[in-house]
């Protein structure tokens, strides 16, 4: 809470104080100059001046309550998860454990009889904008396995925002050093090549940029429009994903990343463990470039060849507009109905659940 209550210009309170203050000098000025100009109403002067300042006052009033809702009502994620709505989200539902993951504190080695996955991803497996963990794929898939393997099951969901293929490696061998595990499912993302693509000091779509001309910060509108009106215009974003398709398009990097993967798979079977992956697609794409079936069936083709177990969610998560799939306008990550379409096709894939689970 207190990295919040000092974000800011001056701080969360004082930065508040201090447009309330501006906006409230508006109102004042209009009301003293009708006060004293009543002495020449008919002047022309006095009328544009009069109506500049209504406007003025309005507009303020408006900006007042936005500033208030966006600073003190407002909780919810968004696709950056800089805005002071965002913070407070992951003040109010993130509790991350000793690993830095969202979950709870794992043991070394889980109760007799008790089988564990371990499911390993980025932001769409940590169930970013999912308030409750249990509506997590993870949680959901050890609900669903319980039923299929009549025995207990737990998940470890070892992911964080931001991890792409290369950043997993290392966490998926500690943990499989620390912990007993019975199968890894790996939750993959287009945007796990990320770290594999190009930037450029005015071009790195990992980065948005921050208004060089304004500190966002000291105004919770501002940092609203800044980021959800003027952001998504900017070619460094709205770019994001043919950026993703020319490095998908690329063979040097396609067989980078085929590489990172197969170090993966070998992490998990070089300890005997089951590795499994999920294919979860983008909800919401833009750009002219990127063909997310396309790159599913690549991928789904290299861990054939391999011999890993994988599943494509596109159909399942097909089924329903993708609208109804995001966590919300502002927020392209899979809610909680998402993740739920994406567990029933892990287990109707990997696991061949009685009929009698499904509807």
């Amino acid at each position: 809470m207190w990295s919040v209550l000092t974000s800011g210009r001056y701080g969360y309170l004082a930065d508040y104080l201090v447009w309330t203050t501006l906006l409230l000098s508006v109102a004042a000025n209009a009301v003293l100059f009708f006060r004293f100009a009543r002495r020449n109403p008919q002047s022309r002067r006095r009328l544009i001046v009069g109506n500049l300042l209504v406007l003025a006052t309005l507009l303020s009033a408006v900006a007042w309550i936005g500033e208030t809702y966006f600073r003190f009502m407002r909780i919810s994620t968004d696709s950056f998860g800089v805005t002071l709505p965002a913070q407070r989200w992951f003040q109010r539902y993130v509790l991350l454990n000793s690993w830095g993951c969202r979950d709870r504190e794992w043991l070394a080695t889980p109760p007799v009889n008790v089988r564990r996955i371990l499911v390993l991803g980025d932001s769409f497996a940590w169930g970013w904008g999912v308030e409750r963990l249990e509506d997590r794929v993870g949680e959901r898939l050890a609900v669903g396995l319980r039923q299929v393997w009549r025995a207990p099951v737990e998940c470890m969901t070892l992911a964080q925002p931001g991890w792409d293929t290369g950043d997993q490696l290392d966490p998926l061998r500690a943990a499989l050093d620390a912990f007993r595990v019975d199968e890894v499912i790996l939750i993959h993302v287009p945007n796990d090549i990320e770290r594999l693509l190009p930037v450029r000091r005015d071009f790195d779509p990992k980065r948005p940029p921050r208004c060089a001309w304004f500190n966002s910060d000291a105004s919770a509108l501002f940092e609203h429009l800044y980021y959800h009106v003027y952001l998504p215009r900017v070619p460094t974003v709205s770019g994001f994903h043919d950026w993703l398709a020319d490095g998908y398009a690329d063979p040097q990097t396609w067989t980078a990343q085929q590489e990172r993967l197969r170090v993966l798979v070998d992490a998990s079977r070089a300890k005997q463990i089951p590795f499994r992956v999920a294919l979860f697609p983008f909800l919401r794409t833009g750009g002219t470039r990127f063909d997310g079936e396309r790159i599913a069936r690549m991928h789904a083709a290299f861990f054939e060849s391999i011999g890993v177990p994988v599943v494509d969610l596109r159909p399942a998560l097909g089924t329903r507009p993708a609208g109804e799939l995001i966590v919300s306008p502002r927020d392209a990550h899979p809610n909680a109905e998402a993740h739920a379409l994406a567990a029933d096709a892990i287990l109707d894939a990997f696991y061949a659940r009685p009929a009698t689970d499904n509807p």
